[in-house]
């Protein structure tokens, strides 16, 4: 993959599999990490001070308003755009912007449509080309607080973006027709939009209340019956933590990526936080073990080797299964060895490694 450069033989902390390769990167952040769009961000904003700092004022924008990687200018002339364009793509060899500028006074610009028109601007909901009217079903097997949150969302978004009266009332025409083609009971549009309006039109007065710590569960989604879960187990909350607001999040997690998964799966050997047994393919004796580490790396604990070169260690550390190998002559081979059952987290090692050890009660084990 581009940015990623091969290392054979090697075992690395940050690394990517591809294609049963290993990779490290060596430019740019991993895609999918949660620091990767605030590095960008930071980048961005450490540069383009700079960058607009340095401008020549000849063809300096008048307004320049960034969100993530979609910019707003404004120039007093048209020409000064394309010059502001070549003089940003001269500063990093990375970057390439690009430019699309206002067509007959119109200018898409996220969701918002702005419109210049006697020397002022207006603005109105953007849809793109592509745009088919496809959305949520009234049919899907999901909350019914998806549906009316959906329908919320989309009504007092038009209510921002609008500038004006005329333009919201057009947008909630087209947003009844759209959720009535997506199946959504005429009533059902009707009943919400009266309820944001008012509560839109309603300027509340706020009050100061003793800050609650907000604590988020989420529950397997099962039907109507997750409904009444949800109330019992906010009323029991509310009664005896009273200092805890609980969110609890009903969750459909049989998705389409679930079933059809895209991404290289991590090899065996290259796994960690995992609890693992070993079978003696001469005796059938058993060990049962956990390890933060890659499974790779345990295994050659076990041997008394290690695991970068394949060299024996001078002083390994105790294994019951060398133990046992040493004792019997049976040969300690990469296939005795399988994987029970995986954690998320370091603390819920130990707990998963105590229940299968009882479960499976192992002849190798000295725990207890």
């Amino acid at each position: 993959p581009r940015n990623y450069v091969q290392i054979p033989d090697l075992f690395f902390v940050h690394n990517g599999v591809f294609d049963e390769k290993l990779y490290t990167q060596i430019d740019g952040v991993a895609m999918g990490s949660p620091l990767g769009p605030t590095f960008a961000n930071a980048f961005l904003c450490h540069h383009e001070t700079r960058w607009l700092d340095d401008c020549p004022l000849a063809f300096k924008p008048t307004l320049y308003r960034r969100y993530v990687d979609d910019t707003f200018l404004l120039f007093k002339k048209k020409r000064h755009a394309s010059l502001f364009l070549s003089y940003l793509n001269q500063k990093h060899p990375n970057i390439t912007f690009t430019m699309e500028g206002e067509v007959e006074g119109h200018l898409p610009f996220l969701d918002v449509n702005v419109s210049r028109s006697n020397g002022g601007f207006s603005t109105d909901v953007y849809r793109k080309p592509t745009f088919t009217g496809l959305g949520m079903k009234f049919t899907s097997f999901i909350p019914v607080s998806y549906k009316h949150n959906v329908v919320t969302c989309l009504i007092e978004r038009a209510y921002k973006i609008c500038s004006s009266a005329a333009c919201f009332k057009n947008q909630v025409v087209f947003l009844r027709h759209y959720f009535m083609t997506n199946g959504f009971p005429l009533h059902f549009f009707n009943d919400i939009f009266d309820m944001v309006r008012s509560k839109l039109s309603t300027s509340k007065v706020p009050t100061c209340t003793v800050e609650k710590k907000i604590v988020y569960l989420k529950v397997p989604f099962m039907g109507p019956d997750s409904y009444d879960l949800k109330k019992e187990i906010q009323k029991l909350v509310k009664r005896f933590f009273p200092q805890v607001s609980l969110r609890v999040i009903l969750h459909n997690g049989n998705t389409v990526a679930r079933l059809f998964p895209f991404k290289d799966r991590t090899p065996e050997y290259l796994r960690s936080l995992l609890v693992y047994k070993y079978c003696c393919s001469m005796c059938n004796a058993v060990y049962i073990g956990q390890t933060a580490r890659h499974f790779e790396a345990r295994i050659s604990d076990h041997k008394g080797i290690s695991f970068r070169n394949g060299s024996k260690l001078v002083c390994p550390g105790y294994s019951a299964i060398r133990e046992h190998a040493h004792a019997t002559d049976h040969p300690i081979l990469q296939t005795n060895f399988s994987i029970l059952s995986s954690a998320r987290y370091d603390a819920e090692l130990a707990s998963l490694e105590k229940l299968l050890i009882k479960l499976h009660c192992p002849s190798l084990n000295i725990q207890h």
